[in-house]
């Protein structure tokens, strides 16, 4: 039996319930000549103050494992190591990086340009009780399909000055409301007729009703 405290292998079953794995070692074999496989070894994780970081090695993995001292069956799965043939994607100084095996998720923090890429090649869904969005300078929002904005209750957008540019733009509600009033141009929702037919009373008006 090799004493080494620190081994090697591939993983060979995960258990999500428990977080942890079994690992195949690579410097144990049966007296058959296959690799001995490991008990149920606990994948350690790093802890932030209340936040719990949950992920495993999938089947295949190359993992570090630390066995204790007062046994062969306890211990842990210490990681993951990079191997030649599988080298960060995109890995660079003072990036947080987090990458999927196929390349096609990213999530990359760049502390030293201040930046932050999210990457997901499906679909991404952010929930939230409640949020705050603060964007000090210039913000863009592209969507190359189509975008809904959806909001149970009222919504509300805020600005200096604020434009829509579309080739068309539809409005659909019982009545449609400005702060403020709105000088007659003589056609349109608004005030079509620039003087009352009755008084010849200058028209203002806030409002359009109609769907």
């Amino acid at each position: 039996m090799n004493d080494e405290l620190l081994q090697q292998g591939q993983v060979s079953e995960r258990n999500y319930n428990n977080a942890s794995c079994r690992v195949a070692m690579d410097d144990l074999e049966t007296p058959d000549g296959v690799a001995m496989e490991s008990d149920s070894l606990q994948v350690l994780f790093p802890a932030v103050d209340h936040w719990n970081f949950m992920f495993l090695p999938k089947e295949g993995d190359h993992v570090a494992t630390a066995r204790l001292p007062n046994g062969t069956s306890e211990g842990y799965v210490l990681g993951k190591p990079y191997t030649a043939d599988n080298m960060p994607q995109g890995g660079a100084e003072g990036v947080f990086l987090m990458v999927s095996s196929d390349g096609k998720n990213v999530v990359r923090l760049d502390a030293v340009n201040g930046t932050m890429e999210v990457i997901f090649n499906e679909k991404a869904i952010l929930k939230f009780k409640k949020m705050e969005l603060l964007v000090k300078n210039d913000a863009v929002i592209k969507v190359e399909g189509n975008a809904v904005i959806e909001a149970a209750e009222s919504a509300v957008v805020r600005a200096t000055e604020a434009t829509i540019e579309a080739a068309n733009v539809v409005i659909t509600g019982g009545e449609l409301e400005t702060k403020g009033t709105v000088a007659p141009t003589g056609d349109g929702p608004y005030c079509a007729f620039k003087h009352c037919i009755f008084s010849n009373a200058v028209h203002t008006g806030s409002k359009v009703s109609g769907t």
